[in-house]
């Protein structure tokens, strides 16, 4: 949109990216559930950090995915290797966090659906958020149709996260090293792995 930025969820055939990790040709892209498709601003304080820039910066660079680094699994997709890199490596090793079950990435649905919960958005708008059910009946879940990213960017700034406050610009070009890093990285891996095959062979 023109004026606001926003996640557009979906499953769009020319949004649908082939997987290139040498395999036969298949889409990569999924949701949970048909709910899941839907549209959420973002936040001023997502925007005032940096991500379009950053955006912007992998586009220019060829990258079609916003975390080009994550491998992807067979089974759950990249929602695992996202939540296990969040939960051990970010939460237990750099943050200290006891892993306990208490605190893991699925807590920042909570967290954000805590929050909403005061402002007293509409249960439609919440769940359209969420990416829950819309309603219970047909005249919710087929003929009432989902708000704009316009219609939501205003109820959704509503949303305060005092411990956010001053938080710094995102750094996007230390980013950006940081993915050339890891690329030159895996391309190295990968090629003493093969080595070690010729080797055996």
């Amino acid at each position: 949109d023109s004026t606001v930025w926003y996640l557009d969820f979906n499953m769009n055939e020319p949004d649908k990216i082939n997987a290139d990790d040498g395999e036969e040709s298949r889409s990569d892209k999924s949701l949970k559930t048909v709910n899941s498709i839907r549209v959420v601003p973002l936040h001023k304080i997502v925007i005032e950090t940096g991500l379009p820039e950053y955006v912007a910066a992998l586009r220019n660079a060829g990258h079609t995915r916003l975390f080009p680094e994550l491998k992807r699994d067979n089974v759950k997709g990249y929602g695992k290797p996202a939540g296990s890199w969040f939960n051990e490596r970010f939460l237990g090793r750099r943050l200290g966090i006891k892993r306990d079950g208490r605190k893991t990435f699925h807590s920042l649905r909570h967290n954000f659906a805590t929050a909403v919960e005061p402002l007293d958005f509409s249960e439609r708008v919440t769940a359209q958020l969420l990416g829950h059910e819309r309603g219970h009946t047909q005249s919710w879940t087929r003929y009432v149709k989902d708000r704009s990213a316009i219609e939501l960017k205003p109820v959704l700034d509503r949303l305060v996260f005092p411990c956010l406050s001053g938080l710094g610009k995102f750094n996007v070009a230390a980013a950006m090293k940081a993915l050339e890093d890891v690329s030159r990285f895996k391309a190295a891996v990968s090629r003493g792995k093969a080595t070690k095959e010729r080797a055996k062979t």
